[in-house]
């Protein structure tokens, strides 16, 4: 059976504390929406990067896919320099991703 990302746990862990999901074995859409769900559980992108072991490049691929495609917007801010926050869109790809995923773990 599949577990996904985000019922690891009662809360969700997107600072990489706790021991769960390996976003490393994600393919595909899943690490865009891993990376979607971090930020929506407010880590930011540093904390992000920690979590998929280093992977700078990655995370900055899907950040650009998601920037491009809507699912996230970029404020600058003087004090951190970029805020990124999830849009609505946003918020709608997570949810057909938790119910495609749930309807796909049931089927195991």
């Amino acid at each position: 059976m599949v577990i996904p990302f985000y019922a690891t746990s009662s809360k969700a862990d997107p600072k990489g504390e706790k021991e769960g999901v390996n976003p490393l074995k994600l393919r595909g859409l899943a690490q865009a929406a891993f990376i979607l769900f971090c930020f929506e559980m407010g880590a930011q992108e540093f904390e992000i990067i920690k979590k998929v072991k280093g992977d700078y490049g990655l995370v900055k691929m899907w950040l650009s896919f998601l920037l491009h495609n809507h699912y996230m917007a970029k404020e600058f801010h003087p004090d951190v320099c970029f805020i990124y926050s999830v849009t609505d869109k946003g918020k709608e790809f997570l949810d057909r991703y938790r119910h495609g995923q749930q309807n796909s773990s049931s089927d195991v």
